[in-house]
C-alpha cells in the first residue's frame, strides 16, 4: 500500500491499488483516512486476465503509470513472466512502469534479467544503493511505453543491459502523474 499512498500523496489524478488479498492494503489504507477516496483497491493476480480486465475497466482503460515496489521474492521467481505480461498488459501504449527491486538471492536476479530482456522494449535501470534498483520499462509496443516521448529518467534508457549507476544528485524529477496502478 506504500506505493499507491505515495503516488496519490504526489499528486497521481487517480491510484489503483492491487493485490491478490485485499485485506492487508484495505487496512493499511484504512490508517491514512486523507487518501480515501483518491485510492481504488482491486484485487489482481498477475496473469490472470479477468482480474486484469476488471482494474481496466474500472478505471477507464490501461494506465499511465505502473508501479511494482518490493513484489519480486525468491518465492515468486516463477511468477515473474506473469507479472511482467501482467505489468505490460495494463501500461498504455505511451505510459511507463516502474518496478522497485531489492535484491534477496542472486538466482532471483537473474530471473528477474532474463524476463527484463525479453520484455520486448527499452529497460532503464536506477542504482538505488547496493541491493536496490528502480527499473524503468518502456517501448514494449502496446504497452509499457511506446512511441517517441521523453521518458523518466531518459538518461537510463537501454536496450537489454544495464547502464553504470548515476549518483543520486543526477536523479531528475519525476513529471506528473496521470492515473497509475500500484503493484504492493
Amino acid at each position: 500500500a506504500a506505493a499507491a499512498a505515495a503516488a496519490a500523496a504526489a499528486g497521481a489524478a487517480h491510484v489503483t491499488l492491487t493485490d491478490r488479498d485485499l485485506s492487508a492494503s484495505s487496512a493499511s489504507l484504512s490508517l491514512n483516512p486523507a487518501l480515501q477516496g483518491a485510492v481504488d483497491v482491486r484485487r489482481l493476480a498477475w496473469g490472470d486476465a479477468p482480474s486484469l480486465a476488471a482494474a481496466l475497466s474500472a478505471a477507464g482503460g490501461r494506465f499511465e503509470v505502473v508501479l511494482a515496489a518490493d513484489v519480486v521474492y525468491p518465492q515468486s521467481t516463477a511468477a515473474l513472466p506473469a507479472l511482467l505480461e501482467t505489468v505490460r498488459n495494463a501500461t498504455a501504449p505511451l505510459g511507463r512502469a516502474l518496478l522497485l527491486y531489492v535484491e534477496r538471492d542472486a538466482r532471483v536476479s537473474e530471473a528477474l534479467g532474463a524476463g527484463l530482456r525479453g520484455f520486448g522494449g527499452a529497460c532503464g535501470r536506477v542504482e538505488l544503493g547496493a541491493k536496490a534498483a528502480l527499473f524503468e520499462l518502456g517501448g514494449a509496443g502496446g504497452g509499457a511505453g511506446g512511441g517517441a516521448q521523453q521518458r523518466w529518467p531518459s538518461s537510463q534508457l537501454m536496450s537489454q543491459a544495464s547502464p553504470p549507476a548515476l549518483p543520486s544528485a543526477e536523479l531528475p524529477e519525476l513529471p506528473s502523474l496521470g492515473p497509475g496502478l500500484a503493484f504492493d
